[in-house]
């Protein structure tokens, strides 16, 4: 459409037909790509020169358009057919391989080398693309896509009369130049071939790549078969280098075993490595265990890393590997040390996977590690590489047996340092977190009670006055501590008491030779016991202490006797209505023992030591055969006539304390009732002088308060009963009560106001 260019202007006065977009504010396009004056050379796109008298299709007058402009609302679908043929255009690319002759001015060895390239052509736009092949260890970059480097990139190549490259130039055995270097075709892919055919072209037979003139290629393969060996060690070398480069600015060749380290690092597979079974045994050392491993080795750099197979439930912590990546010495006495600047390695002297053999054992870092096993890539590694079949696993399954029957590995605590008790050192030993000591709550209320007292002398006497010098050993049962008091001697010159603070004491076993604890199976009248440096020899043993050995307990008292017997009938009262059931669940083949009452006490949560049930069966037990038969169960529940306890349980005849007391006591029985009159005795006492200084009544009034009802002004027995309770407010027993009545009066009846004072006078000095 012809028209004339109009101005720029805020108006809308043309409309996009072409491009059929609506006519919206913003749909202006007024920079013309086609006739730009100003375009670059890449920019041009091949395209025919500025038109002068071009109008560009999205401007236009509203003369053009007198009955305006109604664009569609939505784009027209494309169909099928339209798609085939759109896609149709798009042939597939032709390719071709060939060569161009790169010439080298600055060798003396060659004078060109053959570049293989692949020259791509398209149909439908007539480009062209050309892509160096692949070159393995070239040194060239790849590009994206996996291939080499990519020379001419895609766009359409003219030739010398100016006119674009087709199929006609790309024929196998031809010749053409692209930016001042000649490519010769010499093959093409085989669909490429076959498509040529299709079209009526005549495709000649590939040629062969003119091995003969890469001389360069010839160059490299003589070089890498090139096998030298070090002359110097890599520490002089690097002297030597460093050396040249001060000289002459620039280092030396690489040496052959440099090139050799790179084709082992490029020819490895990435980083597979090969995997050997091993393990490493270290049971005869205190804390050792047997340690299954895995050795793996890396082609790439002849580097070694151990890792362990941990087991499940070990008890090991942190990581599974042992030694880091690291090259292992044959001899680490004679590979010398490596100190190099430029990355080479010594080469000679280490372990390689040459070296590694099944069955065989190798120290690594001073441990030695059996190889047993290598898995299927490793032997097939061998098998290619170095052509040698490894040998059939070694059976193991000896040591791995001997290793889970031996149980777990015993760890044994150090020896004391001296400084607090054995316990409370080996509670930081056992765990990490510190825990308090945890004591015997049981055992302390048991026997917490039970001390044996021994007197005991010095058996090896360091001054003459140990001779004459006596001591009290106690050994607690409940927390097996000693304790060491001396006796006072008069004018001895050595101070009694304390020699030797509660502690635990050890000794030598001499057979086993370990420290153990001396217990109480340790003493024993007539034994010397050695405690820290002394010996000590044991004289005597008191008699509360000897049944305390014996297993003898002190004879329970009346009270608890009687109040186990009315407790046992009213539990047998609550749980059961006949005598014959009561029997039948406390009696174990028709007669109640000592057992029975210990299971029956116990079992309603109020258990009772062994004497007080023997004192029950003793109590009960007419025949004297030691346990309690049916007459006497009935007997004990004081009812023959019914089979209803009821009875016998409310009646709850009451036991008299000469019923449970044993027909005699011991002179200790008998001391120590004194013993508790006594105090009983002076308590009272006590109570009431505490009670008159409360008071603060003088001794006239006090008697005329509780005698001033008498005619005769004396005071009786009843008047100091009512005085005591009513006038005092004495709470006293019974017991107490007579304590104080014959303190007072004696045998008297009545007392006067001198006998009382004398009384008050009496326990004030107390």
């Amino acid at each position: 459409m012809a028209g004339v260019r109009t101005a720029t202007t805020k108006a809308v006065t043309y409309a996009p037909q072409v491009e059929k977009i609506p006519l919206l504010p913003g749909n202006n396009f007024h920079d013309d790509p086609f006739n730009r004056s100003t375009l670059r050379k890449s920019h041009g796109l091949g395209k025919a020169p500025t038109q002068q008298d071009y109008v560009p299709p999205t401007e236009y007058s509203h003369a053009a358009h007198p009955l305006g402009y109604d664009p569609p609302l939505r784009k027209v679908k494309e169909t099928s057919d339209d798609i085939q043929r759109r896609w149709a255009s798009f042939d597939d690319p032709y390719t071709f391989m060939g060569y161009f002759k790169e010439p080298v001015a600055e060798s003396a060895t060659e004078s060109y080398r053959l570049r293989k390239v692949a020259i791509t052509y398209y149909k439908n736009d007539k480009t062209l693309q050309i892509r160096e092949a692949k070159t393995h260890n070239s040194g060239m970059m790849t590009s994206v896509h996996g291939g080499g480097p990519l020379l001419v990139r895609r766009h359409v190549v003219y030739d010398v009369d100016a006119t674009p490259l087709d199929l006609e130039d790309l024929q196998i055995g031809e010749e053409f130049e692209c930016y001042g270097k000649v490519f010769r075709i010499l093959a093409c892919l085989g669909k490429t071939r076959e498509k040529l055919q299709a079209e009526g072209w005549s495709v000649p037979s590939d040629q062969p790549f003119p091995h003969e003139e890469d001389l360069h290629a010839k160059a490299n393969a003589i070089r890498m078969q090139m096998k030298g060996v070090r002359q110097l060690h890599s520490d002089d070398m690097d002297v030597k280098r460093q050396a040249e480069f001060a000289v002459v600015g620039r280092y030396s060749k690489l040496h052959p075993d440099a090139v050799r380290g790179t084709i082992q690092f490029l020819g490895a597979e990435g980083s597979r490595h090969l995997t050997y079974n091993a393990y490493w045994d270290d049971r005869d050392t205190p804390r050792g265990d047997l340690h299954m491993v895995v050795i793996k080795y890396y082609p790439e750099d002849d580097t070694f890393e151990v890792c362990e197979k941990k087991q499940v439930n070990s008890g090991r912590d942190g990581g599974s590997k042992l030694m880091c990546r690291q090259r292992l010495a044959k001899d680490r006495q004679a590979v010398r040390p490596q100190h190099n600047t430029f990355g080479h390695k010594i080469q000679y002297g280490y372990l390689t996977a040459g070296d590694i053999k099944i069955g065989e054992t190798y120290s690594i870092h001073e441990k030695d590690f059996f190889v047993y096993d290598a898995d299927q890539f490793t032997r097939e590694w061998y098998k290619k590489q170095l052509g040698v079949a490894l040998p059939a696993p070694v059976d193991v399954e000896g040591v791995l047996k001997k290793h889970a029957g031996g149980g777990p590995v015993r760890h044994y605590p150090p020896a004391h340092d001296g400084w607090g008790t054995d316990e409370d050192s080996l509670g930081s030993w056992k765990r990490l977190m510190l825990k308090p000591l945890q004591k015997d709550v049981g055992k302390l209320l048991r026997e917490g009670h039970k001390v044996l007292r021994y007197r005991a002398v010095l058996e090896t006497q360091q001054h003459p006055s140990d001779a004459e010098r006596n001591f009290v050993l106690n050994y607690y049962i409940a927390t097996g501590e000693y304790e060491i008091i001396e006796s006072h001697a008069r004018n001895s010159g050595i101070i009694s008491g304390k020699f030797l603070g509660k502690t635990v004491l050890h000794r030598t076993d001499e057979e086993t030779g370990e420290k153990v604890r001396l217990s109480e199976a340790d003493l024993g009248v007539g034994r010397v016991v050695h405690i820290l440096g002394r010996d000590f020899r044991l004289m005597e043993i008191d008699t509360r202490s000897q049944k305390f050995i014996d297993g003898v307990e002190n004879d329970p008292e009346p009270a608890e006797v009687k109040a186990l017997v009315v407790l046992l009938k009213d539990l047998l009262n609550q749980h059961h209505e006949t005598l014959a059931g009561a029997v039948r669940v406390m009696a174990t083949k028709g007669k109640v023992t000592v057992a029975d009452l210990e299971k029956f006490f116990a079992a309603h949560n109020r258990p009772v030591t062994r004497r007080e049930a023997k004192t029950i069966i003793s109590l009960f037990d007419s025949s004297g055969v030691g346990y309690i038969e049916f007459n006497d169960f009935v007997r004990m529940m004081e009812y023959e006539s019914s089979q209803n306890l009821d009875a016998a349980a409310n009646r709850a005849a009451a036991i008299t304390l000469h019923e449970v007391l044993p027909a005699h006591d011991t002179l200790h029985d008998v001391q120590s009732r004194a013993l508790a009159q006594r105090q009983l005795y002076e308590r009272t006492i006590r109570l009431l002088r505490d009670r008159l200084l409360q008071r603060r009544m003088k001794q006239q009034e006090i008697y005329r308060v509780m005698a001033g009802k008498q005619t005769d002004s004396k005071l009786d027995i009843r008047e100091f009963k009512y005085g005591l309770k009513h006038i005092l407010h004495l709470q006293l027993s019974s017991q107490e009560e007579e304590i104080l009545i014959g303190a007072l009066f004696g045998s008297k009846l009545k007392v006067t106001f001198s006998e009382f004072s004398t009384f008050l006078e009496g326990i004030n000095d107390m």
